[in-house]
């Protein structure tokens, strides 16, 4: 039984592999050979869709690289989505049968019947041309669906043979011109564009050209532009569509017109080639919301025309690109002020009206130049006066130095003020006398290859003016300016607070720090008022010490003195306090011992503390560091637990 079952499994399989092997082959074979068109449809150079019952109606399409535009009734680029069905309709034209136009007569029959003698669509198109060979169009009538409604009849392009072919073909040429119309206005990339022109029917034309990766304003006026806000109107520009096209002479008659003169002519140059809009008036209709959503900016229609070609349209531009595309010389304009690479910063000039210069330098590193150390010079009657600077300042300076904008233009005025100031205007914006501030920032040479020069960088120097109280427009606000620019830009008042022009503010907070082999030995705390020793240890501390805890806490900030911020660069025998003078509340004494060498040292050392003057201020005086300092809140907590622990008496009982 098992042998009969595996002969007759194996004549099936015989069977099924001479089908695979022969006859399948064979009906492949013959379908490849049922193929309408040949090689000539691999590469399509023209297209023309004529519709005999409409004359005048045909249109052309012709190819142009790897686009295809259209070049009658209309010049304009294709819709791709739309081309793409009828190019590969064509090139997989299979004929699902076919029978001879001689074979048609015999029969008595005629081409009308098949809807072939008046085609519906008469399609033409134009393969690549070979050296040497002469290009031959090729035209396919399309005619009449068979009765089974899914096929129709198609007359070869030598007129000899009707094919009855899928349907697809007829559906994919069944398009209008509007389908057809790409509804794309800008193809040029973000990355591709070059420049960006802007032509206003009345006023000057703003042109923006990209420089490597930065983008910079060329005209009118020569400044830097907003490398994101270019980029994004590009986009934004690159996004439009067309939303309908003005056919007929009456509805492109108003456009006509208004594009006599546009109201805006907008230009992206980018590899060799160019695209201009021209738009012009807005249509007269309610403000309405970009499509895209409820959310979406809202838009208004304009009529518009690509330069170039005779086609009018509308289209939908939201309002807020309307607006950048007015004010572009404002809206794009680069609002840093100050354009500076900060590790390449040698030295800092601070001066103010009536008060000291300060000038902060840079000290050399030999790793990373940003995390150098800086220090504050001082010209004095003796010289100069070097103490370093704490290096947390000199980065947030820079910080706001590099961070300042020019004021978003508002109710409170624009913030790109003036362009070509007067010498009047300049001293009503307080830059003519001392202005309230002066930065001049110096930079070392920049790098150079070996056996050149390092060229040197100029200096930037920004001036801050306030404007003059007796000149309305300019009484309360603060503007700014560099030297060696024309421009005045308005600026929040705030940079002042930044940018102070006293040498205390850039201090080093680290006053003084032991060394290692360094120790506190003693500490004494007197009450200067009542000639009082509030506290006298001596280390180490007694195991039952009062104030045990408050006295290790201040022996140990003590070998790191640091201050809040300082008041003053000397000492005095009394301090202003609570809005009065007053002599200092506490005298701290403290006797250090430093190992090493053949013997111990002692040196001993003096801090005078005043009365707290609030929850978070207490003033120390330093006569051997002659500073004036305000005290870390950490430092106030262990003065007031020593000072005034004893006497506090709790928390109230409970009731």
């Amino acid at each position: 039984m098992r042998t009969k079952i595996t002969i007759v499994l194996l004549l099936l399989n015989a069977a099924l592999f001479y089908y695979i092997f022969y006859v399948r082959q064979h009906d492949i074979g013959d379908r490849e050979n049922t193929t309408i068109l040949g090689s000539e449809a691999s590469n399509i150079q023209a297209i023309t869709i004529e519709d005999p019952d409409q004359p005048g109606s045909s249109i052309h399409l012709v190819r142009q690289g790897d686009n295809w535009t259209i070049s009658s009734p209309v010049e304009w680029p294709a819709n791709p989505f739309a081309v793409r069905p009828i190019i590969a309709d064509l090139q997989r034209l299979y004929s699902i049968t076919s029978f001879t136009v001689q074979d048609l007569i015999k029969s008595g029959q005629t081409l009308d019947e098949y809807g072939l003698e008046k085609p519906r669509r008469i399609l033409t198109f134009t393969p690549a041309s070979l050296p040497g060979l002469p290009v031959n169009p090729v035209t396919l009538k399309i005619g009449a669906p068979t009765q089974a409604g899914n096929r129709l009849y198609i007359l070869s392009p030598d007129g000899q043979r009707v094919h009855i072919v899928m349907r697809s073909l007829a559906e994919s040429l069944n398009v209008r011109l509007d389908t057809l119309r790409a509804d794309t206005l800008f193809t040029i990339d973000v990355f591709e564009a070059r420049s960006l022109n802007i032509e206003p029917a009345a006023g000057s034309r703003v042109r923006f050209r990209r420089d490597n990766e930065r983008w910079a304003l060329e005209a009118p006026i020569q400044a830097r532009a907003s490398k994101t806000g270019t980029e994004i109107t590009i986009n934004d520009l690159r996004g439009l569509r067309v939303d309908r096209f003005l056919d007929t002479a009456d509805t492109a008659a108003p456009a006509r017109d208004s594009l006599a003169l546009p109201a805006l002519r907008v230009t992206v140059e980018g590899n060799n080639r160019s695209e201009t809009l021209l738009i012009g008036d807005r249509l007269e209709k309610a403000p309405a919301a970009a499509s895209g959503g409820e959310n979406t900016e809202p838009a208004a229609e304009y009529y518009a025309q690509l330069d170039g070609r005779k086609a009018y349209f509308i289209v939908r531009i939201p309002d807020i690109l309307v607006k950048t595309l007015r004010d572009a010389q404002q809206d794009l304009r680069d609002r840093h002020i100050l354009d500076f690479n900060r590790a390449n910063v040698s030295s800092i000039t601070i001066t103010a009206a009536q008060q000291t210069e300060v000038v902060l330098q840079r000290l050399e590193a030999t790793g990373n130049p940003e995390s150098a150390p800086w220090q504050i010079i001082r010209r004095t009657d003796h010289g100069p006066q070097i103490t370093p600077a704490d290096h947390d300042a000199v980065v947030r300076l820079l910080d706001s130095l590099a961070s300042l904008r020019v004021l978003q233009d508002g109710t409170e005025g624009k913030g790109f003020v003036n362009d070509a100031p007067s010498d009047a205007e300049k001293e009503n914006y307080g830059f003519t006398m001392r202005p309230a501030r002066e930065v001049t920032l110096n930079f070392a040479a920049e790098p150079a290859p070996a056996g050149a020069t390092a060229a040197p960088v100029p200096a930037l120097t920004l001036q801050i003016g306030s404007g003059a109280s007796t000149v309305a427009e300019t009484a309360g606000n603060t503007y700014a300016r560099v030297t060696n620019q024309n421009y005045i830009y308005r600026v929040s008042p705030d940079i002042l607070d930044e940018l102070p022009a006293n040498p205390l503010a850039y201090r080093d907070r680290v006053i003084r720090e032991l060394p290692a082999g360094a120790q506190i030995t003693a500490l004494r705390l007197t009450d200067l008022a009542k000639r009082v020793i509030v506290m006298d240890a001596t280390f180490p501390l007694e195991p039952d010490a009062v104030s045990h805890a408050a006295i290790e806490s201040l022996a140990a900030q003590l070998r790191t003195l640091r201050a809040r911020q300082f008041v003053a660069d000397d000492f005095a025998n009394t301090i202003y306090v609570a809005g009065e003078e007053r002599s200092w509340a506490y005298q701290l004494e403290m006797t250090i011992t430093l190992s090493g060498g053949a013997a111990a040292r002692t040196d001993t050392d003096s801090l005078f503390i005043a009365a707290r003057s609030g929850g978070t201020t207490q003033y120390i005086g330093s006569p051997q560091y002659r500073v004036i300092f305000e005290a870390e809140q950490s430092l106030i907590d262990v003065l007031h637990a020593i000072t005034y622990g004893p006497r506090d008496p709790g928390p109230p009982p409970e009731s």
